[in-house]
């Protein structure tokens, strides 16, 4: 099973009916995006982003997701919304033209959703759509982030290397299936989440002539001891300057 099957199956309900913003969301796009900016949403899900954007007042607001359910789902829970939702795959874009949006955003950790083989296809794509000067938010799940993350990648390295599989460390099973213990994590054929290292992130983003504008982890928003996602805000240098 992948992480499309899983979102099409039993993590449906649980990510199409979540509302609202966390606080750590609404830091960073009351603080990047003004009311004219062309804004994009990756991963959108059942919108609640975007449409906690649009109660906000923006206006111009496009969203994707590649679980066609997800997208016909948001569409009908405000039929008189602007937003534009679209099934699209964040590792191939070419529905939309080159320099499309001023703001990208990436939250809800999407980049780590997807196979670690396509993610370099997904930080190109949203390079491209960006204009110059223009700005990407991100999120993503932080190996330093979670204290298991080690040895569980350990164990699971055993297991795969007795099964003659390869996959990266950094990739690990979904601890919890629909809220409920993942029995099966050591099994065969496991939806997997890449667990991003701070310092990769960074090299991969300037690689791509992005300039870091800012680092925050969760624990800076909830004050809580765990440290599990990565915040990243990253801007596109200008070629002309």
């Amino acid at each position: 099973m992948d992480n499309k099957t899983l979102y099409e199956s039993s993590e449906f309900e649980l990510w199409n009916h979540r509302e609202g913003l966390l606080d750590q969301e609404r830091y960073f796009l009351t603080k990047y995006i003004l009311a004219e900016h062309q804004i994009l949403e990756a991963g959108t899900g059942g919108g609640r982003i975007s449409y906690a954007l649009e109660q906000m007042g923006y206006s111009h607001i496009s969203a994707f997701d590649y679980v066609e359910k997800m997208i016909a789902s948001a569409k009908i829970k405000n039929l008189t919304t602007s937003i534009r939702f679209l099934v699209a795959d964040a590792t191939d874009l070419s529905l939309f033209p080159t320099g499309s949006f001023d703001r990208l955003i990436y939250l809800q950790q999407i980049i780590s959703f997807i196979p670690k083989t396509k993610i370099s296809h997904a930080f190109n794509e949203a390079y491209r759509l960006l204009k110059p000067d223009g700005i990407i938010i991100f999120s993503f799940l932080n190996w330093n982030g979670r204290v298991i993350n080690p040895v569980l990648s350990t164990l699971l390295t055993v297991a795969r290397f007795l099964r003659n599989e390869q996959t990266s460390e950094q990739s690990l099973p979904w601890l919890k299936l629909s809220n409920r213990p993942n029995w099966k994590l050591f099994g065969r054929n496991q939806p997997l989440t890449y667990w991003f290292r701070r310092e990769e992130l960074i090299a991969q983003l300037e690689s791509l002539s992005f300039s870091i504008l800012e680092i925050k982890t969760s624990s800076y928003f909830t004050g809580a001891s765990s440290d599990g996602m990565l915040y990243i805000v990253a801007q596109k240098k200008d070629p002309l300057s």
